[in-house]
């Protein structure tokens, strides 16, 4: 599988803790997010954006479908002296050791799924897992810009690997396919994303009782539109 393959940080090491660091400095400005509140990442992977979020104070937690990237979290918390709480399991299932004042999905760890149905109950396991008054925060591609501006083929090489993507677009999907050439290894990977709109993250976000809906479209705060590279999506539970 393309994302526990150790290709994948590869390809995607740049994506860097800076980026992280700014996208979790305007969670917590775009929040007010309280000193001490309880965030958990969901799909947190590695933990990139664990550690900014920890450094500042919160009790942070992190769940991922795969048990080795969380192997990999663990030491890498060990090793800077952070002590977040790590699980293994699925968005799909009831998401552990809730309620939390906010749940957060980074980086396109969403989409994956065969149908929006499937997505809408994703949205609700994390949306049950808020503390009224809890927020969550979605963030996605952003399918026009994507739909726009989509490049069919590149070819990378990074510290002697060649990756060669080729990507195409299939209804509601967007498709990659990834070639990696290792010395006399080569190995090829796929990856396919539902082209979720704007239009559906506010109807799965309605569904699971979220209110306050609005959009960002980049780690800058700025605000959503077609062209925009993300689009963020933030919703509320209804306050006590």
């Amino acid at each position: 599988m393309w994302f526990d393959s150790p290709y994948y940080p590869l390809l995607y090491a740049h994506r860097s803790e800076a980026e992280a660091r700014q996208a979790v400095q305007t969670l917590v400005r775009h929040l007010h997010l309280e000193p001490g509140a309880r965030i958990l990442d969901v799909g947190c992977g590695r933990g990139r954006h664990l550690w900014p979020l920890l450094e500042q104070g919160y009790d942070v937690s992190g769940i991922d479908l795969a048990a080795h990237r969380i192997n990999e979290a663990q030491t890498i918390a060990s090793e800077r002296g952070l002590s977040p709480k790590l699980y293994v399991g699925s968005m799909l299932d009831r998401l552990p050791n809730a309620p939390y004042d906010a749940v957060v999905n980074w980086f396109t760890s969403f989409g994956f799924f065969d149908d929006r149905e499937t997505h809408r109950q994703a949205i609700s396991h994390m949306a049950a897992a808020l503390r009224p008054g809890g927020v969550l925060v979605v963030d996605f591609l952003n399918s026009p810009e994507v739909r726009a501006n989509l490049v069919a083929e590149d070819v990378q090489e990074l510290q002697g690997i060649t990756f060669r993507q080729r990507r195409w677009l299939d209804q509601d999907f967007v498709h990659k396919t990834i070639e990696v050439t290792d010395g006399d290894r080569v190995e090829a990977f796929s990856e396919r994303v539902m082209l979720l709109e704007q239009t559906d993250f506010g109807a799965f976000f309605a569904a699971a009782g979220l209110t306050k809906l609005s959009f960002l479209g980049d780690y800058d705060g700025s605000p959503w539109s077609p062209t925009s590279p993300r689009c963020i999506a933030v919703g509320r539970t209804l306050a006590p």
